[in-house]
């Protein structure tokens, strides 16, 4: 079994190290739990339709 060093991060399902905070094991595609960029993609489609949601509301108002 090979430690990780400086700069790597172990993989829990086949324990090798890999470089950096991958998102998934170049070995046995393991998912690191951790934010994906599809879920970076839905974070900021939500917050758009929140944002133009509330300048409705505000703009509603003035009228």
């Amino acid at each position: 079994m090979m430690q990780a060093g400086k700069g790597q991060t172990e993989c829990p399902s086949c324990a090798l190290p890999v470089e950096g905070r991958p998102a998934e094991c170049p070995y046995c595609e393991y998912e690191f739990p951790g934010r994906s960029g599809k879920y970076r993609v839905v974070m900021w489609v939500a917050l758009g339709v929140a944002t133009l949601w509330i300048l409705d509301l505000v703009l509603s108002a003035l009228r």
